[in-house]
C-alpha cells in the first residue's frame, strides 16, 4: 500500500515522520474516550487544561502494564472514500490529427490527373453555389458537369498555385504605381508579367500584336517545381502519345509558361516518362 502519497500533502507529512521514527508493532489504537489529543482539538481555556487530569497524566491505561492496554482494533483499513484520501482523477483527452491545409491543397496533392483534380474542383463548386442558393432560401439543382464548370475550375486551382508562388508580384501588380515599378529582384520580371481579365497573371511582351489566339499571346504563367504543372505536363505527354518534349513543349506554350529551364526540364520529365512506360512494357512481357 502506498503509505505517503495516497494522502493529502498534510496528513502525508507527519506520516512520513510518524513511519520514520516507529514501526508498526509498536503502535496500539486509542479510541476517543481515551485520547487526550481531543482536548487540542475541542479548545480549552488554560484553567480547564491544567484541571484535566486526562491532558496532564495522559490516559489511565497507560500506567497499567501492556497486558492490560486497549487492543488493536482488527479492522484498521482506510478506504477509499476517505476524506484524507487523494481522490484519483481520470482525464481522458482525444487527439485529433488535421491536416490544416486547405481543401484545394489537399486536392492537389491528392490527385495525379489533371482532368480527374479538375473535375473534383468543379463538383465541390456546384455542390457549393447549390448549398448557397439553399441558405438563402432559393430552389437548386445540381446539373451534370459541362465544358464550363472545368474551365472555371482550372482557373480556380491555377490561381491558387500562382497566389503561392508569385504572391509577392501578384501583390505588385494589384497595387502597382502610376510609373509601373515592379519589384526588381523578382525571377519573373524579364517575362513582362501581368493580370489578366480572368484573374490569372499572364506573360506579357510583344506577342499581344500578334494575330493568334489569346492563350498563346499571354500565357498563363506558373511555377516548374508546382504539382500542377507536372499534372498538366503528363495529361499533355499521353494525349500526344508520347511524341517527345518537342511536341510538349510546342502544346505547353500555346496554353501557359514555365519559368526556369523549362526546356532542360521538360527533356527530363519526357525521358522518365519514357522510362517508366518501358519497364510496364517490359514488366507485361515477362508475365
Amino acid at each position: 500500500m502506498n503509505k505517503a502519497t495516497r494522502f493529502h500533502t498534510f496528513v502525508a507529512n507527519r506520516l512520513a515522520v510518524i513511519h520514520g521514527g516507529s514501526t508498526e508493532d509498536q503502535w496500539r489504537y486509542v479510541n476517543t474516550a481515551e485520547n487526550p489529543a481531543d482536548e487540542c482539538s475541542s479548545g480549552q481555556s488554560i484553567q480547564k487544561f491544567l484541571e484535566n487530569e486526562r491532558w496532564m497524566r495522559g490516559p489511565p491505561f497507560l500506567w497499567e502494564t501492556q497486558d492490560k492496554w486497549p487492543v488493536n482494533k482488527s479492522d484498521c483499513e482506510i478506504h477509499d472514500n476517505d476524506l484524507e484520501i487523494k481522490r484519483n482523477i481520470e482525464v481522458h483527452t482525444t487527439i485529433h490529427t488535421r491536416d490544416f491545409r486547405e481543401p484545394i491543397d489537399r486536392l492537389i496533392t491528392h490527385y495525379s490527373s489533371w482532368h480527374r483534380l479538375k473535375k473534383a474542383v468543379a463538383w465541390i463548386q456546384k455542390i457549393r453555389n447549390a448549398l448557397l442558393q439553399q441558405s438563402q432560401g432559393d430552389k437548386y439543382t445540381i446539373k451534370s458537369m459541362t465544358v464550363e464548370d472545368l474551365q472555371s475550375a482550372e482557373s480556380m486551382i491555377i490561381q491558387k498555385v500562382q497566389h503561392q508562388a508569385f504572391s509577392e508580384e501578384i501583390n505588385d501588380l494589384t497595387h502597382i504605381n502610376s510609373d509601373h515599378s515592379f519589384r526588381k529582384k523578382s525571377h519573373i520580371r524579364k517575362l513582362d508579367p501581368f493580370i489578366g481579365t480572368d484573374g490569372l497573371l499572364r506573360v506579357g511582351g510583344r506577342l499581344r500584336f500578334a494575330e493568334i489566339p489569346d492563350e498563346s499571346k499571354h500565357p498563363i504563367l506558373l511555377p516548374k517545381d508546382s504539382i500542377i504543372s507536372e499534372l498538366i505536363l503528363r495529361q499533355i505527354h499521353e494525349q500526344g502519345q508520347h511524341f517527345g518534349h518537342s511536341y510538349i513543349l510546342s502544346q505547353l506554350r500555346e496554353k501557359c509558361s514555365l519559368f526556369e529551364r523549362v526546356v532542360t526540364w521538360i527533356k527530363d520529365f519526357d525521358q522518365n516518362a519514357m522510362q517508366a512506360t518501358e519497364r510496364r512494357a517490359f514488366d507485361d512481357y515477362g508475365r
